[in-house]
């Protein structure tokens, strides 16, 4: 198949016939979740909530009525006294990993995340979205904000070509060229217009569309990969107990892509990929009075936290 027909497969999404078989395409990125019966509240009930909170507390509103008239000087002293929080500081905490041996795989890539920021939306503002220089996983990323964003503007009843639209303004950088020039009006029509069948209804489909677009042209991830990632997380070990928190990091970022990541088998894998003596050492501690490990008790938080207080006590021993 070449890539003009994979292209036009992806922007129609719909079933296609194969040898008398329905095909249908599968993606390892799910649609946004329909939620009803939510309604978002406006300012004066968070206004509301704030008064009823600290009333009785002694909090009030700092206002002019503070400060003496005929007496400046005591404003200024007052506002000198706060603790003010440098704006350095207070815009965005930034992450820094400098603790890992050697630089981390190129799908994962955890040196280079972003600002740790929450991202929230109201669904009544048009946001920008711009992915220059990012990496496959944060280009994920920043399509699952997208996906996120469409949730809350369906509870304000707009519509999914609406969504689609107000996603498209906000683009900036590559993704604006992208939509403006790499994709023609039919094509850009395609998108917007894209529809899917559930039961015997028709429905909107531009945004689930539009993301799993910007995924095949910028990254190639749209279809399931969970067979490179088997691959390499059958390849990953941990050499030393220094690379324990790297080897820890690539792991889970790699198995909760899978959709088996809670069988045995990975829990397992988690712990054979430890060095030899050391693993046994916490297969010792998991296992305790029975002759085997069962490890759907186990939730890999809990196996981290055995390491570690293996780690402790091999350090205490030593």
């Amino acid at each position: 198949m070449s890539l003009h027909e994979k292209v036009d497969r992806l922007l129609t999404l719909l079933p296609t016939k194969v040898k008398g078989k329905e095909k249908v395409t599968h993606s390892s990125l799910q649609p946004p979740p329909d939620i009803e019966d939510f309604k978002l509240k406006d300012y004066s009930d968070l206004e509301s909530f704030l008064e009823k909170k600290f009333k009785g507390g002694g909090v009030q509103p700092m206002n002019e009525d503070h400060f003496i008239e005929g007496e400046p000087s005591n404003k200024k002293e007052f506002y000198d006294s706060l603790n003010k929080i440098s704006e350095k500081y207070a815009r965005k905490p930034v992450q820094r990993m400098f603790d890992y041996p050697r630089p981390t795989p190129q799908d994962v890539l955890l040196e280079e995340h972003e600002h740790i920021i929450t991202n929230s939306y109201n669904g009544k503002e048009i946001y920008e979205w711009n992915i220059d220089g990012y990496t496959d996983r944060q280009i994920f990323t920043t399509v699952h904000r997208m996906l996120m964003y469409s949730t809350i503007c369906k509870t304000n009843k707009n519509s999914d070509k609406t969504i689609a639209d107000m996603i498209t303004a906000g683009f900036t950088g590559q993704l604006k060229g992208w939509w403006d020039n790499y994709l023609n009006q039919t094509q850009r029509d395609t998108v917007l217009m894209a529809v899917k069948q559930e039961g015997d209804q028709i429905t909107q489909n531009a945004v689930y569309t539009l993301v799993l677009n910007i995924i095949e042209h910028f990254s190639g991830r749209w279809s399931d990969n969970s067979e490179t990632i088997r691959t390499l997380l059958q390849n990953l070990r941990c050499k030393s107990l220094t690379s324990f928190r790297y080897y820890k990091d690539i792991f889970l970022c790699r198995v909760m892509e899978l959709p088996e990541c809670n069988s045995t088998h990975w829990k397992s894998k988690f712990i054979d990929g430890l060095p030899t003596l050391f693993a046994e050492r916490v297969r010792r501690s998991l296992r305790g009075d029975d002759h085997s490990i069962n490890y759907d008790n186990y939730t890999y938080g809990k196996l981290i936290s055995a390491c570690v207080q293996e780690g402790l006590a091999l350090c205490k021993s030593s």
